[in-house]
């Protein structure tokens, strides 16, 4: 997972233009703007249902450039963001991290979602979602099954007896 925790870190990490991948996505500012809890419940089981991987908004991505936009200039809606992890997936991934990094302008929001072992999750659309590329698409039948079926628990301690005779 990505350390983003400052302003510099943020400006520094997209000026190099990260493509969106398996372990990252980004959008703007305005899907808090809107009240958008649908794409960011998608990626957040997405990247519980796969490897983990690291959501950031408050970005812009035009013209193969990725900047940072002017940030969400409202009261904090750090809250808001894990309530609507919280209510939009199901069962709900308790493996997010939400960051609130104060810019010169507004707040970007970094959310760190570690692998679940709580999986599968669902979206707020009720589909099962998974990290393809860069992108979060809907799981197969054969996939949700396979995440269903993942170890849950820590692995058993190994156990070695040595008997002489």
């Amino acid at each position: 997972m990505l350390d983003l925790n400052s302003l510099t870190d943020l400006e520094s990490f997209f000026a190099d233009n990260p493509a969106e991948s398996v372990g990252l996505e980004y959008k703007s500012s305005k899907i808090l703007a809107k009240g958008e809890i649908g794409p960011i419940c998608k990626g957040v089981s997405a990247f519980a249902n796969s490897a983990g991987g690291t959501f950031v908004i408050g970005i812009d991505a035009k013209d193969g450039r990725t900047t940072l936009d002017d940030g969400w200039q409202g009261q904090s809606k750090l809250d808001w963001i894990y309530r609507a992890i919280n209510s939009g997936t199901f069962p709900a991934v308790e493996t997010a991290v939400v960051k609130e990094i104060q810019g010169e302008r507004g707040k970007y929001y970094v959310i760190s979602v570690d692998v679940s072992k709580e999986a599968p999750h669902q979206g707020q659309d009720n589909r099962y979602y998974k990290r393809r590329g860069s992108h979060s698409d809907p799981m197969e039948h054969y996939e949700i099954e396979d995440v269903r079926n993942r170890p849950k628990g820590k692995g058993s301690p190994l156990e070695i007896r040595v008997e002489t005779h």
